[in-house]
Order: C-alpha cells, then structure tokens, then sequence
C-alpha cells in the first residue's frame, strides 16, 4: 500500500471514528441523564462491551455481559447492577450516538454518468425491516401476527451517508412514516422506494421541491389519461366528469409482448387525487412469471381478481423527465434492491435470541445498539469499498465487507483508547482483509449499480 493512499485511507478511518472518543462519549452521556457522576460503567467501556458481543444485550446473559466487563474492562459489575444500567436513559444515550453518527461528512462518492447528473445529486433508498419478539411482549410491541418491532431506515446510495433510522413496533404505517423525509428534500434528489410508500402528496411534495422519485405503483390504483372528447354543458363548460377517461392496464397488459415497456408520458394516478405523473408498464419475461407465481402461491396475502390481472406486470411512475428513457427509469429502480442486501447483512451479522422474560428498556436498549453498530459498520464498508474502487479499482461486496468491519472495529476503539488514534497497524490489516476476504461475486451486467449508474473507474 502507497504511503499517499495510507495516509487517504487513514483520514477516511479518522473521519468517520473522531465522534467515539471517550470525552465526546461521556459528554453524550451526561446530556442523556445515563451517567450523572463519576461511575465505574463510563460510556466508552459500555461501547466496547457493545462490540464484544456484537451489540446483542438481549441475547447475552447479564452474567455473560458481567464477565466480559471484568475480561475487556477490568470493572467487576454484579448482574443485577447491568441491569439497571439498561434503562430508558441509555436508550437516548444510544439514539444521541446514532444522531451524530449519521450527521459525519462522508468524503467519497460514486460517479455517476453526465446524464444523470444533471437531475441527481442524491439518490435516496428507503425501506423496513421487521424483526420478531417473543410473544409475552406482543402487548408493549404489537406486530401484525406476533410482536415485532420495525426498523425504518434510508440511506444515500452514492455515500452510503444513512439519512433516517429509527424504531417503531410492527403495525406503523410505512406510507404515513415516509412523510417525514419531506423536510429534508433538496433539489435534486431521488427518491427510490416500493409499495409500502406510496403515498401521493408525498409525490406531490417531492415535486414541489425539485426532487425526483420513482416508485411502483399499487396495482389496485386507478390510472386516468386525458380525454381527447369531453362532453359539454349547454352554456359550453366542460363536464368535470369527463376531463379523464380511464385506462385498463389489463388490457394494455395483454397486447404487449414478454419483457417488452410500454410508456405514457402522463397519466393521473388515483380515484380522487388525479396525480399526474409519467407512467411505465413492463410485462414480466417467463421466467420472472414463474417466479412471480410461486411468491404469490406462499404468501399469506389473497389478491383481488382484478388486481391478479395485472400479476404478470411491474408498473413504475415517475417524474424524471422523458430524456431518461423508460428502461433507463427501470435499471434505476432495480437500485432500490441495495437497502435489502444491506437488511441481510445486518441479519446475518447481527443475529437477535431473547430470554423469554426481558424487560423494555432492555429489548430497546438491545435494538439501537444494533442499529448503532450497523450503521458504523456498514458505513465504514460502504467508504472502504468507494475508496477501494478509486485507488485500486477493486470491488468489494457490502455484505462481506461488514462481516470483516464487525471483527476490525473493536481493534479500531481499542487503539482510539489506547493512542487517541488509529494506528497505521490496525488501518493495514483492515485494509488487507477487505481486500482479501470480501471481494464481490460479479452478477449479471444488467444488474450491475455501477454499470446503471455509468460509473467509469476505467
């Protein structure tokens, strides 16, 4: 490794680490009411325990976390008394850390094509995870079937930057959640995000701001073009009523060939609301059928007739303007994919067992230690992987790349601790493994997020 790009790698490192010093970390929490005086538990010892057990609090025993205390810390806590430090003050402690995290000024990006940069600055990709509790919390944490709690989080995909993360339990609507990113839409950004969101004043909203989204549409939504031949009152106004007419994609559907797009460049999407909006309707190729079909065959769900008309169709509405083709608009949806890869690599890494009796406060306290560390791990691989491509032109893959950061970053806050930062050791042997043990399987072209995007590292 070049001593210039050691010295970048570093920087990137230091970037992204200077907010866990152990001052910062205590400050953090006496502002959260955690720690009031002087303790033998400081905030900076609780985070490593944090690390030792991979954030899992609910999963580890009080006992198990009382003696890894003792072995990493040298601080002899009883059980109990752990357990009265996993209370709602840590939890804002906890969500303080995540606030600042995700505030960091990232400083590499992907490149996109000149195309697209004319319209995006940011893209931007927002989806749920939901994960199960055990039954006796259904009550304190209600899901659909069982209790749950729901994790909402976006991201910026060029950065890897998280915008949004926050816990709710199970039943929170995704569509009404999703309003709240409307105070933060600067021109220029694109919204990507599947059906759980749609929403159309947030469309509208979007809009207004000069940002972009494209979106599935609800198959069951009503779908109006202009009428070329309204009819008219006596004194020559227009009957409101037959301003639309409305379409049949069905039918539209039907006429099309397998894996062929049809496109109009505006429509009015919803019964009552009239959204306008350009629309594409993409007719699954066999395979995607088959595919379509078994899902459909083991879901819990039951679709109405007139929605499965429309089983063998994606149908996509956005406002990004017709210079952007309509199978460009599609390969860029298929981005949206990202978050789930990133849902399963915090699943994977991060796995969650409970005790059958467990407390609220510990259950929460549980929830945003993993959200806080994935969040650092995952932004630490996603800066690590752009860095990679622009230095080395190596790619590596996000989901092993956490799995490699999990294991790094204990090594990282010990030598924060030790030397108040991080040593050139520890930085090449991070680099090292990245390179070695989390290179990315390639797929298929067409599915490629550097190719969609025209990312040139050539």
């Amino acid at each position: 490794m070049k001593k210039t790009d050691l010295d970048e790698w570093k920087l990137l490192m230091e970037q992204l680490y200077k907010l866990f010093s152990p001052d910062k970390l205590d400050c953090w929490a006496k502002e959260s009411g955690w720690i009031k005086r002087k303790r033998k538990l400081d905030a900076y010892s609780f985070l490593h325990i944090l690390l030792y057990h991979c954030g899992n609090l609910a999963g580890s025993s009080l006992r198990e976390l009382s003696l890894s205390l003792e072995e990493t810390c040298h601080i002899s806590m009883t059980p109990e008394a752990i357990n009265q430090r996993l209370n709602k003050e840590l939890i804002v402690f906890l969500k303080k850390c995540l606030e600042h995290f995700i505030q960091v000024e990232l400083n590499y990006q992907l490149p996109i094509s000149d195309e697209l940069r004319k319209f995006c600055e940011r893209i931007r990709i927002i989806d749920a995870t939901i994960h199960s509790l055990p039954s006796d919390l259904k009550e304190t944490f209600p899901g659909v079937y069982r209790a749950e709690l729901k994790c909402q989080l976006e991201y910026e995909f060029l950065t890897g930057q998280f915008i949004l993360a926050d816990w709710m339990n199970g039943k929170e609507n995704d569509s009404l959640y999703g309003k709240n990113r409307l105070e933060t839409v600067s021109p220029g950004d694109l919204f990507l995000q599947d059906l759980g969101y749609f929403h159309l004043p947030t469309f509208q909203k979007i809009d207004e701001s000069g940002g972009y989204f494209v979106s599935r549409v609800r198959p069951d939504c009503s779908i109006y073009t202009g009428n070329p031949n309204p009819r008219y009152h006596a004194d020559g106004r227009v009957v409101k009523s037959s301003f639309y007419q409305k379409e049949s994609l069905a039918e539209h559907l039907e006429q099309m060939e397998r894996g062929s797009v049809r496109e109009w460049e505006e429509v009015y999407v919803g019964y009552d609301y009239k959204f306008p909006t350009r629309l594409i309707l993409y007719r699954h190729t066999e395979e995607q059928d088959k595919s379509d079909q078994y899902k459909r065959k083991h879901s819990r769900y039951q679709t109405k007739e007139h929605v499965r008309a429309l089983d063998g169709a994606t149908i996509i509405m956005t406002n990004l303007p017709d210079t952007i083709p309509a199978e460009k608009v599609m390969d860029l949806y298929r981005l949206r994919w990202q978050i789930e890869l990133l849902f399963k690599g915090w699943k994977s890494n991060f796995p969650t067992t409970f005790y059958k009796q467990i407390k609220e406060e510990r259950v929460l306290c549980h929830f945003f230690a993993h959200l806080l560390l994935f969040l650092i791990t995952t932004t630490t691989t996603y800066q690590a992987r752009l860095f990679l491509l622009e230095k080395s032109r190596i790619e590596i893959s996000i989901q092993k790349g956490i799995s490699v950061a999990l294991r790094f970053i204990r090594l990282m806050f010990e030598s924060i601790k030790k030397y108040t930062k991080l040593t050139n050791g520890v930085l090449k042997r991070f680099h090292g493994a990245l390179c070695k043990h989390a290179l990315k399987t390639k797929g298929p072209p067409e599915k490629d997020p550097l190719i969609i995007l025209g990312a040139n590292y050539s």
